[in-house]
């Protein structure tokens, strides 16, 4: 079983550091499962802000198991991962980063 807690750490990290190393300016708005977990992630004067809870109104949506998301984040084989055209392509970017 994953620890919820150490799911949020990982996730609210990955996502971050992707829409830094992508230079994407995408809101993001997460709706994970196992755990349940929702992460927004916005950017303000550069920065990118991740807040649990609650996500813009204008981001665009991630929507998968916590695992499969981290999985197609990193570059590794997972399960399904639905979202955004926008949003997707944010992550797809930070994994083309990893395989460089």
């Amino acid at each position: 079983m994953v620890d919820p807690l150490e799911a949020e750490v990982v996730m609210r990290y990955l996502i971050g550091l992707a829409i830094v190393a992508t230079g994407s300016d995408t809101p993001l708005d997460l709706h994970l499962t196992d755990p349940h977990l929702r992460i927004g992630v916005t950017i303000v004067d550069g920065t990118a802000e991740v807040t649990i809870g609650s996500a813009p109104k204008t981001a665009a949506v991630i929507e998968g198991r916590l695992a499969d998301v981290v999985d197609r984040t990193s570059g590794r084989r997972g399960g399904p991962v639905r979202g955004d055209d926008r949003a997707l392509a944010v992550i797809d970017a930070f994994r083309q980063l990893l395989a460089v």
